[in-house]
């Protein structure tokens, strides 16, 4: 199993996507200043999405969120 490691500082962040992956899966697209984006796709705890929303609001970095996104969201508050 490889492991990779990757450091992103708030100030090279240029926005974080909130996007759907496969049915149930919610990923997020880290886009840089320069670089490649990283992309974060079945990562634990669950609460990682939440988590990257409130680093987005506390070091005014934007985010979007898709409408599939939106979508899953709203199914798993209804649970």
């Amino acid at each position: 199993m490889k492991l990779y490691v990757k450091r992103a500082d708030k100030i090279r962040i240029k926005q974080i996507i909130f996007k759907r992956a496969g049915w149930k899966t919610k990923s997020a697209a880290i886009k840089m200043n320069g670089g490649f984006p990283l992309r974060l796709v079945s990562f634990m705890p669950d609460t990682l999405m939440e988590e990257l929303i409130a680093f987005c609001e506390a070091n005014n970095i934007s985010y979007n969120k898709t409408k599939d996104f939106l979508l899953l969201e709203k199914m798993s508050s209804v649970r």
